[in-house]
Protein backbone atom coordinates (compact mmCIF):
# COMPACT_ATOMS: atom_id res chain seq x y z
CA UNK A 1 0.00 0.00 0.00
CA UNK A 2 1.20 3.46 -0.82
CA UNK A 3 0.05 6.46 1.24
CA UNK A 4 -1.79 9.14 -0.69
CA UNK A 5 -2.49 12.80 -0.10
CA UNK A 6 -5.25 13.39 2.46
CA UNK A 7 -7.19 16.48 3.42
CA UNK A 8 -5.22 18.24 6.12
CA UNK A 9 -6.66 20.40 8.88
CA UNK A 10 -5.10 22.76 11.41
CA UNK A 11 -5.14 21.22 14.87
CA UNK A 12 -5.76 24.69 16.35
CA UNK A 13 -9.27 24.63 14.87
CA UNK A 14 -10.18 21.72 17.16
CA UNK A 15 -11.07 21.95 20.84
CA UNK A 16 -8.94 19.34 22.65
CA UNK A 17 -9.46 17.59 25.97
CA UNK A 18 -7.93 14.30 27.16
CA UNK A 19 -6.85 13.18 23.69
CA UNK A 20 -10.16 13.98 22.06
CA UNK A 21 -10.64 16.78 19.58
CA UNK A 22 -13.89 18.25 18.30
CA UNK A 23 -14.58 20.76 15.55
CA UNK A 24 -17.45 22.09 13.50
CA UNK A 25 -17.28 21.30 9.77
CA UNK A 26 -17.91 24.91 8.79
CA UNK A 27 -15.01 26.10 10.97
CA UNK A 28 -12.74 23.75 9.00
CA UNK A 29 -13.95 25.13 5.66
CA UNK A 30 -16.00 22.05 4.78
CA UNK A 31 -18.93 23.11 2.64
CA UNK A 32 -22.41 21.55 2.53
CA UNK A 33 -22.36 18.26 0.66
CA UNK A 34 -18.60 17.76 1.06
CA UNK A 35 -16.93 15.15 3.24
CA UNK A 36 -13.92 15.93 5.47
CA UNK A 37 -11.87 12.90 4.38
CA UNK A 38 -10.07 11.24 1.46
CA UNK A 39 -8.89 7.75 0.58
CA UNK A 40 -5.64 7.27 2.54
CA UNK A 41 -3.89 4.64 0.43
CA UNK A 42 -3.80 3.94 -3.30
CA UNK A 43 -4.82 0.34 -2.68
CA UNK A 44 -5.76 -1.71 0.33
CA UNK A 45 -6.08 -5.42 0.92
CA UNK A 46 -8.68 -4.80 3.63
CA UNK A 47 -10.76 -2.39 1.54
CA UNK A 48 -10.75 1.34 1.15
CA UNK A 49 -9.39 3.18 4.17
CA UNK A 50 -10.50 6.80 4.38
CA UNK A 51 -9.39 9.54 6.71
CA UNK A 52 -7.64 12.85 7.16
CA UNK A 53 -4.49 14.49 8.51
CA UNK A 54 -4.28 16.99 11.36
CA UNK A 55 -1.23 19.21 11.78
CA UNK A 56 -0.21 20.40 15.22
CA UNK A 57 0.23 24.18 15.28
CA UNK A 58 2.76 23.84 18.12
CA UNK A 59 5.04 21.08 16.83
CA UNK A 60 4.24 20.89 13.10
CA UNK A 61 3.74 17.12 13.46
CA UNK A 62 1.06 15.68 11.18
CA UNK A 63 -1.09 12.84 12.53
CA UNK A 64 -3.13 10.62 10.24
CA UNK A 65 -6.65 9.62 11.30
CA UNK A 66 -8.91 6.91 9.85
CA UNK A 67 -12.67 7.27 9.63
CA UNK A 68 -14.25 4.85 12.11
CA UNK A 69 -17.89 5.97 12.27
CA UNK A 70 -20.45 8.21 10.61
CA UNK A 71 -23.54 9.18 12.61
CA UNK A 72 -26.56 9.84 10.40
CA UNK A 73 -29.81 11.50 11.46
CA UNK A 74 -32.97 9.58 10.55
CA UNK A 75 -33.60 11.96 7.62
CA UNK A 76 -30.29 10.86 6.07
CA UNK A 77 -28.31 13.93 7.14
CA UNK A 78 -24.81 13.33 8.51
CA UNK A 79 -24.56 14.55 12.10
CA UNK A 80 -20.88 13.80 12.71
CA UNK A 81 -17.81 11.91 11.52
CA UNK A 82 -15.53 10.15 14.02
CA UNK A 83 -11.84 9.46 13.34
CA UNK A 84 -9.17 7.52 15.22
CA UNK A 85 -5.42 8.11 15.02
CA UNK A 86 -3.61 5.36 13.10
CA UNK A 87 -0.74 5.32 15.59
CA UNK A 88 -2.64 6.00 18.83
CA UNK A 89 -6.20 4.61 19.06
CA UNK A 90 -6.87 6.74 22.16
CA UNK A 91 -6.48 9.91 20.07
CA UNK A 92 -9.92 10.57 18.56
CA UNK A 93 -11.38 13.50 16.64
CA UNK A 94 -15.02 14.24 15.88
CA UNK A 95 -16.21 16.67 13.23
CA UNK A 96 -19.78 17.87 13.68
CA UNK A 97 -21.86 18.71 10.63
CA UNK A 98 -24.02 21.47 12.13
Amino acid sequence: MKETFAKQYDGAKFTWKNGKGIADASELGIEAGDVPYDQLYDQSVSGMITGLDIKSPKTGVVKRFALVDVVIFFHGRVVKWIFESLDNPKLIVTIYNV
